[in-house]
Formats: C-alpha cells, structure tokens, sequence
C-alpha cells in the first residue's frame, strides 16, 4: 500500500495492509498497531487495528492538501520496524479553475495580441495543474 500517488484530498487507490510476522515468518494474530498522520496533512479510516489471523492490519489513507510527498507511520509495541514509515506522493487534483496569468492590452484585428495571452488550471484546492493541456475559447 506504500509508494502511492493520489490526487490532494482525496483517499489513495489502494488501502494500506501491513502484516505483522514473527521471527519465522509466521503472521501473529492480536497485535495492536496504530496509525498516524506524520506529513502532508490528511487523514486516516483507523488509527488502531488488531491484526486479524493472518496478521493483517489495515487502513484507508486520504491524502492531504500539500503537493508533494507525504508520510504516515504504524507502531507497534516491542515490535522490530516499529515505527514504520510508509509514503506517498500527493499530485494535483482536477482542473476546476482557470486563472490568467497574461492577457493582452491592447490589439489590431488580424495581428498577433501582445504580450500573448495565457492562463494556467487550479484545482478546487488552489493547486495549479502542470498537466492542464486543454484548449480555452
């Protein structure tokens, strides 16, 4: 579930399982392990799970508004690895707005306008998109 990229404020696509082993490898049933939110922002569905028969714990992760990486940690007391830092990539959301960056002053029919006119997306969280390649009319 680690090494995501998602869109900011937005749950990633896959949940995050972690599995508790013992020495040999065995999943152990009835650990407690918690979840935080370390960096970015964002939440997560559990903050506590009990690993299940097959050690397994689990937990949703909605990403934070900040672009860029983001981190969230599980602990587990006496366990080795504990904590544990598990990452992920926040990207921009959606265009949702577009904003002008530049627009002409003044122009002649039939000549180019200058200085020429451009505009840049945002999403609803105020993220520009760099991959906003749609024609504006």
């Amino acid at each position: 579930g680690g090494n995501q990229t998602g869109a900011v404020n937005a749950a990633l696509g896959d949940t995050i399982i972690l599995r508790t082993l013992a020495s040999d490898d065995v999943p152990v049933e009835g650990v407690v392990v918690s979840f935080a939110v370390a960096t970015g922002g964002g939440s997560i569905s559990v903050t506590t799970d009990t690993s299940d028969a097959d050690g397994n714990v689990k937990t949703v992760w909605t990403l934070g508004g900040a672009l860029g990486a983001q981190g969230i940690t599980a602990s587990a007391a006496g366990l080795t690895g504990s904590p544990l830092a598990i990452a992920a990539t926040a990207t921009a959301a959606a265009p949702a707005v577009l904003e002008i960056q530049a627009q002409p002053t003044s122009g002649i029919a039939g000549a180019a306008l200058a200085p020429a006119f451009s505009v840049i997306a945002r999403d609803a969280f105020g993220n520009v998109v760099p991959t906003f390649a749609d024609s504006v009319v």
